[in-house]
């Protein structure tokens, strides 16, 4: 009975080894002929524990089984060895096993992890852009909306007003040239854009207004200097050359604000200015000297 026992204990450790490689090698023909073997010589000793204690009272030839006390005790403590070394690959087979498993969940968690954290980017993005196009849309519903009567009897509409009040803001800039003076060409350009704002601002506030709302946006948002600059970039393909040139007056007097001359130097808002359109000669010197184009790799 003793090596009944001992038979029936290996079998079962067997058994169990089995079900752990064929479980870490289903995917591997080489581990799944492994784990063939390792099913096939557990069936093997399961046949032998039934037919073991017979086997040794034929060969041994004893009249009476109680006599195999001794036999049994000698192959139980031979046995016992290696029915611990197997219990000892069972634990560690357990053990690689759960680890293998705890590796994959932890790989599942990161992937979903992952894939949360790309949908909510793809989520903010699409309200940022949706927002973005929205700002864009109303700069060229501001533009169209503007409306001025010439003389009152003759009516324009849209960038055909900016144009005429362009003209009207060029007389305001007029000045002296033979006084050749960058400080003498600041003061004039202050004195003279202050009084044509002031008449025109009903038709240029909202669209400048507009402008330093969509760079600002743009700026606040949690992302590369390089996305934010081919954002900057559609914006500044929505603006004509005279919009430019109003916005580069408006930009260098003092009415401006700070934060707003910052953001078009740092996304180069006039880099396709005409500079050719400039008043005077010593527009251009200011122009250079505040918002001097280098070369960058954006187009």
């Amino acid at each position: 009975m003793v090596i009944m026992e001992k038979f029936l204990v290996f079998t079962f450790i067997l058994v169990i080894l089995y079900y752990f490689l064929h479980k870490r090698f289903l995917a591997n023909a080489e581990g799944m002929i492994l784990s063939g073997i390792f099913f096939r010589v557990s069936l093997l000793f399961m046949v032998l524990t039934l037919i073991n204690p017979f086997f040794i009272l034929y060969v041994v030839n004893h009249s009476n089984i109680l006599e195999l006390g001794a036999v049994g005790d000698w192959l139980g403590g031979s046995t016992a060895p290696f029915i611990g070394l197997a219990s000892f690959l069972m634990i560690l087979a357990t053990y690689f096993t759960q680890k293998d498993e705890l590796k994959q969940t932890k790989l599942s968690y990161e992937t979903q992890t992952n894939l949360l954290v790309k949908q909510n980017q793809m989520i903010d993005i699409q309200r940022f852009e949706q927002t973005f196009f929205n700002l864009v849309s109303l700069h060229h519903e501001i533009v169209n909306s503007i409306s001025f009567d010439i003389n009152g009897d003759s009516k324009v509409d849209g960038r055909n007003v900016l144009h005429k009040i362009y003209l009207k803001l060029s007389k305001s800039l007029e000045y002296n040239e033979t006084q050749n003076s960058i400080n003498h060409r600041y003061k004039s350009i202050n004195k003279g854009y202050e009084a044509w704002y002031i008449e025109y601002e009903m038709f240029i506030g909202h669209f400048i207004q507009n402008i330093f709302h969509l760079l600002n946006f743009i700026d606040r948002q949690n992302m590369s200097f390089e996305n934010k600059y081919q954002y900057a970039k559609i914006v500044r393909a929505q603006l004509t050359n005279t919009e430019l040139l109003i916005l580069f007056y408006n930009t260098i007097s003092r009415i401006e604000k700070r934060k707003f001359v910052e953001m078009m130097r740092k996304y180069k808002l006039f880099k396709y200015l005409n500079t050719d359109h400039l008043l005077y000669n010593k527009d251009k010197e200011i122009f250079q000297m505040n918002f001097h184009m280098e070369e960058i790799s954006q187009a």
